[in-house]
């Protein structure tokens, strides 16, 4: 907390880093309040009973990380059955790339179709990169 103050005093915090200590802090704080409640006053209580939370935390985590999969391959079995290989998929992959909690979601996430479009999209741009320079 002290460093935080020291760097939101001399403006040496981020946007980003402001918002995940707030969002930390908050999920301390709730923490506390759940311990403080259930009057857990034992460490090996209160250890066992933050385990707990943390475990539910990451399930709800895993489970809407394959509900946001799912809609990912959703989106990608309507482009296909809409609009095939066309410009409209290369749109979508862009757009997919242009959105940094996309790329993120990707990062962890294998979707084999986002990089079978993705890497064609790559050897498109350099396809149209060398064509430029053959013209030239």
């Amino acid at each position: 907390m002290k460093e935080w103050k020291n760097k939101k005093k001399h403006e040496f915090l981020f946007i980003r880093q402001d918002h995940l200590f707030k969002t930390v802090l908050r999920k301390l704080e709730e923490y506390d309040h759940i311990l403080k409640s259930e009057q857990l006053d034992n460490r090996e209580d209160a250890w066992s009973r933050l385990r707990e939370l943390f475990q539910e935390e990451s399930t709800q985590l895993e489970e809407a990380v394959d509900r946001a999969g799912s809609m990912l391959e959703n989106g990608f079995n309507f482009m296909e059955a809409a609009f095939g290989d066309s410009q409209e998929m290369v749109i979508f992959v862009t757009q997919l790339n242009m959105n940094n909690h996309c790329i993120q979601f990707l990062q962890e996430y294998e979707c084999e179709r986002y990089y079978q479009y993705n890497k064609k999209l790559l050897f498109q741009d350099r396809e149209d990169e060398l064509l430029k320079r053959i013209e030239s």
